[in-house]
């Protein structure tokens, strides 16, 4: 993750979702979770993007401007293609790190951010929609009887299906996931739907 990268330290700027938002929350104590590993992570800021990407270009903006020494940013979602494009279009001398989102817009970015500054480094995770499919095949099997394998159980509460990521996309393997990106539209999400089997083998007894 973006802590790895850095090395255990530097100075990051945070851009959420919506402040309340029961998702934005989950995602704000896990990087806070995270962060408090790394006693050498200093969160400079955090502001809301709102789940948007002109609104997330602008704070981002607003943060190489008021931090021009920043070494990185965590976002969220398609928040990380307006982010990156506010990286490009400052071209600072020193790029921060950040993370971003395996959608296809954000790859073909990624690759184009190279041309500028062939150091730059991030890493790209999809949030699919293939969860609700995969989770509609879990829901068909409990309702058919079938015993749920509790120890495969987790998140806050215990009591969630913790699904597969459906891709990480690093610098090792951009290629092949611009590869996965042809022939689909810029908002494509590299997706994955979990088999009837697979969710067999992985969830129940």
């Amino acid at each position: 993750g973006l802590a790895d990268k850095r090395g255990g330290e530097g100075d990051i700027g945070q851009i959420e979702g919506f402040p309340g938002h029961p998702a934005n929350v989950a995602r704000m104590e896990g990087v806070a979770e995270v962060f408090a590993e790394y006693p050498g992570i200093n969160i400079l800021a955090t502001d809301t993007g709102r789940w948007d990407e002109a609104t997330g270009q602008q704070v981002m903006s607003n943060f190489l401007s008021a931090y021009p020494n920043m070494d990185g940013y965590w976002t969220q979602d398609g928040m990380a293609i307006g982010v990156l494009q506010a990286v490009m279009a400052a071209n600072p001398a020193k790029w921060p790190q950040g993370v971003g989102e395996a959608r296809c817009q954000y790859l073909k970015l990624w690759q184009e951010a190279l041309t500028l500054n062939p150091e730059f480094d991030t890493i790209a995770v999809a949030n699919h929609p293939g969860v609700s499919p995969t989770g509609l095949r879990i829901a068909v099997n409990m309702l058919q009887g079938k015993e749920v394998n509790t120890s495969k159980l987790g998140g806050a509460n215990g009591l969630s299906f913790v699904l597969p990521v459906a891709a990480v996309i690093t610098s090792e393997n951009l290629d092949e996931g611009l590869a996965m990106c042809e022939g689909k539209p810029d908002a494509y999400l590299l997706d994955d739907i979990l088999t009837d089997e697979e969710v067999v083998s992985e969830y129940f007894q």
